[in-house]
């Protein structure tokens, strides 16, 4: 699997929902827990997400990633 996918498994699995704001929110220490032990280097989980949030796909602060509806 790849690691987008993966991160959107990580997401679907521990995320917190919350219909208002956003769909799913994972906390990033989780999700670089998680892919970390699947083999995948910090590095390439930070390349990945930041990939993610300039297309739109997801959105990032300093501790959470989030996936909303639609793009932001």
């Amino acid at each position: 699997m790849e690691l987008h996918e993966q991160i959107r498994k990580v997401l679907s699995e521990k995320g917190i929902k919350d219909t208002e704001e956003y769909n799913l929110r994972v906390s990033k220490t989780d999700m670089q827990t998680e892919l970390t032990a699947q083999g995948f280097s910090k590095e390439e989980i930070d390349e990945e997400l930041e990939r993610l949030c300039l297309n739109g796909t997801l959105a990032m602060d300093e501790i959470n990633i989030y996936d909303y509806d639609e793009p932001v």
